[in-house]
């Protein structure tokens, strides 16, 4: 694989990472990124995108939401965000405790409501299935809407995997799901590595609830196994696993 174009292979239930050895300080995590490091990894500008309003929903939001307040108070824009653990963050940015894909809550009040869900290195990143915080990340896209992820390259399967999701979202989603490599320095190693870009489009066609879904998922592209870890945290506190899938048809 290499980095540039689309890669289109089809034509954390519990968080495994999360070990702190105490529970009132959280993992060392890179410095917190902004709204110009959010466009670099995604891969387009969030504030063109979201030029004619909507809702902008992110999945493992960090302290402040830096990315979100260069949009804090635009016409027809509204924020809202998602994390495990509690952050301190501007008002005008409603924040919901839970994790993805367990807070059935958030999803029965946003599905099928935003126009923007990003997701960088957050409940993709964390959760035990990744393909899971994926499939709830999409059902929160309204019609015309985009879940972008940015997350490690080998977190989501390999390409083999790829095929087999591509094809579960077109399928049963109804909905195009896009994989990009991208080769770029790493916030906390600052070193150069290829990551993976997701991105997700338009609202799904199904309103299947979200654990049959899950079902359906794992019939058709498999059952998650944790593998080495890709990243840890300079404290060791935090990691995020590789994770493949095996398939019945493997």
């Amino acid at each position: 694989m290499s980095g540039g174009g689309w890669t289109n292979p089809g034509l954390d239930n519990t968080v495994w990472s999360m070990r702190r050895p105490d529970a009132s300080r959280e993992p060392m995590w890179p410095k917190e990124r902004d709204l110009d490091r959010y466009n670099a990894l995604l891969g387009f500008k969030i504030q063109n995108f979201l030029d004619a309003g909507g809702l902008w929903i992110d999945l493992g939001v960090g302290e402040g939401a830096k990315p979100m307040q260069p949009l804090l108070g635009k016409r027809k824009i509204k924020l809202k965000a998602i994390c495990p653990v509690h952050r301190r963050l501007p008002p005008g940015i409603g924040l919901t405790i839970g994790t993805v894909p367990d807070h059935a809550g958030f999803l029965a009040e946003n599905r099928g409501c935003s126009r923007l869900v990003t997701d960088v290195f957050g409940a993709a990143s964390y959760s035990k299935n990744p393909l899971e915080a994926l499939i709830y990340g999409a059902l929160l896209l309204a019609e015309g809407g985009l879940f972008a992820a940015f997350t490690e390259l080998r977190r989501v399967g390999d390409l083999e995997t790829w095929d087999r999701i591509t094809k579960f979202f077109h399928n049963r989603m109804g909905q195009e799901i896009l994989f990009q490599t991208a080769f770029m320095m790493g916030d906390s190693s600052k070193k150069y590595s290829t990551y993976v870009r997701i991105h997700i489009r338009g609202r799904a066609t199904t309103e299947t609830d979200l654990t049959s879904l899950l079902k359906d998922a794992r019939k058709a592209v498999g059952v998650p196994r944790k593998g080495k870890p890709l990243w840890i945290s300079p404290d060791r506190s935090a990691r995020i696993w590789k994770v493949s899938y095996k398939s019945k048809l493997s």
